[in-house]
């Protein structure tokens, strides 16, 4: 390379490292950042969330002090919503408006909501994390109160708790994602789901084309013992649920209903009446521990090929009247399950079908009757 070429080549080099410092730079200062509270000096206060969100120009962050915040919340831009640890606290928690809920969203089942935090057909990503939405029992006239509830949006939320969604009055959910025209891809992990009157986290898109992709995993959803269902996931998504609790539901665990994809794999269920109930023979239900349940697993489909969900190396135990409910669905893919501690194991299980697992302490194996 003659001195020339190699002088320019090093001008070119450094053009583009002042354009990418530049860059950065220019990145760094747009990126506008709110506070609820006075927990963080050095950026704008705002007494409510809703205020922060509201605010021009609109934030790209908002950091949410620890105390409480009476209000219903709606996100309409991309935006991280976060709550902080000071001062020896780290609990930001948001509560019905002092005037009461109202409804603010309708999901495309036509369902009105009255939802604690409504992200609202966001182009963009909204995360939120370390927030707590505590409905305290109460209504909207003629809605649903719902701690967290996602429309045709793209974003994570990891850490959040929301708590007493069970109004007397009326069904209230832990937190809803529902799929749109965009596609979005949500994420629920790390979160505590308790005391709902009806569901706890829903996963579903009113369509019969995959709309979500949703994850959810690592979650501890709690259904308090009433008729609730714990994760329910719906036509209209793929769904890869992972590594949850779920337990004290008195309807069922993890329902699975409708023409979508994906797994439902190592997650434990206890006490709920049943446990998983395979309505799409596209969700594999793999690996799972299911204790205490009437049935631990319950078969069924409403595609149009029935009976091949694979459900594999599932561990059953202690289920009060059957592990495994065929429904004398000739599924062939059940196979290497354990069970232990219940009456019967397989029951209403078509003659063709030969399946292979382990036994330990179970008064019938299987049954028939198809």
């Amino acid at each position: 390379m003659s001195r020339i070429s190699f002088i320019r080549l090093l001008s070119v080099l450094a053009l583009a490292l002042l354009v990418l410092t530049l860059g950065a730079h220019e990145l760094l200062a747009a990126t506008i950042t709110y506070e609820v509270g006075t927990c963080k000096p050095g950026h704008p206060t705002f007494s409510t969330i809703t205020a922060a969100l509201t605010a021009v120009p609109s934030p790209n962050v908002v950091l949410v002090c620890p105390g409480s915040y009476y209000e219903q919340i709606e996100i309409t831009f991309p935006v991280i919503l976060e709550g902080v640890v000071a001062a020896n606290a780290g609990q930001a928690v948001v509560y019905p408006p002092p005037n009461g809920f109202v409804g603010n969203a309708t999901d495309d089942y036509g369902e009105l909501f009255a939802a604690q935090l409504f992200v609202n057909n966001v182009a963009g990503t909204v995360n939120v994390s370390d927030l707590t939405f505590d409905a305290q029992d109460q209504a909207a006239p003629s809605a649903q109160t719902v701690g967290i509830f996602y429309q045709n949006s793209f974003g994570t939320v990891n850490e959040v708790v929301t708590r007493y969604q069970s109004p007397a009055s009326a069904p209230g959910r832990g937190i809803v994602i529902e799929g749109g025209p965009a596609n979005p891809t949500v994420t629920v992990e790390n979160s505590s789901v308790a005391e709902y009157a009806d569901l706890g986290i829903q996963a579903e898109s009113n369509t019969a084309a995959s709309q979500l992709t949703a994850t959810i995993k690592g979650n501890y959803v709690d259904g308090g013992g009433g008729a609730n269902t714990g994760i329910q996931i719906q036509q209209g998504i793929t769904a890869t649920v992972l590594d949850n609790l779920v337990l004290n539901n008195g309807d069922y665990g993890i329902p699975i209903y409708g023409p979508i994809g994906g797994s439902v794999s190592n997650n434990t269920l206890v006490n709920n009446w049943i446990g998983v109930v395979s309505l799409s023979d596209a969700v594999s239900i793999t690996s799972n521990k299911i204790f205490e349940s009437f049935w631990a697993v319950e078969l069924g489909s409403s595609d149009t090929v029935q009976g091949i969900a694979k459900i594999q190396g599932n561990t059953i135990g202690g289920a009060g009247s059957v592990g495994i409910e065929f429904g004398c669905l000739a599924d062939p893919n059940v196979r290497s399950n354990t069970f232990s501690l219940m009456g019967t194991a397989l029951d209403k299980v078509p003659t063709a079908i030969v399946t292979t697992n382990s036994y330990f302490n179970v008064a019938t194996i299987r049954t028939g009757g198809c």
